[in-house]
């Protein structure tokens, strides 16, 4: 388990190979309960991104996600292995990413996902407002 550093930090980038979703969102417990985390720990900026990141996080669906604090209204949700938008049905990776997408957008005005890989090439993109999907490229 990685070591979770609760020292006040600033943002940190993050970019490649990590799925995200912004939402505009002000309270840390609804974005959990949104994404059915069971247990949280804690953690800045750093140490979140590093467990987020992390290739020795536990595999499958239980790998770490990194929740930020809230950011000029938006929370954000970063993870090597969050679902995205797609027609394969490898691990029902697709039907994965509908079930959240749909809970999210249920819940919050604005919801965003993107995720990037450029070793493979692959870019998505994903917006919702108001409960409304406006945009979905996998």
């Amino acid at each position: 388990m990685p070591s979770f550093d609760q020292t006040p930090d600033k943002p940190q980038p993050f970019g490649f190979k990590v799925n995200w979703f912004a939402l505009k969102a002000s309270d840390h417990g609804s974005v959990l309960d949104a994404f059915e985390v069971g247990e949280a720990t804690p953690s800045n900026w750093a140490s979140g991104l590093a467990a987020a990141y992390s290739h020795d996080a536990p595999r499958g669906d239980d790998r770490w996600i990194f929740v930020s604090p809230p950011v000029n209204g938006w929370i954000l949700a970063v993870s090597s292995s969050l679902p995205y938008p797609t027609i394969e049905t490898h691990h029902n990776i697709g039907g994965k990413f509908d079930a959240l997408f749909a809970r999210s957008i249920m819940r919050f005005d604005d919801v965003q996902f993107s995720g990037s890989h450029r070793g493979v090439g692959f870019v998505a993109w994903a917006r919702a407002l108001k409960g409304k999907p406006i945009r979905l490229a996998p």
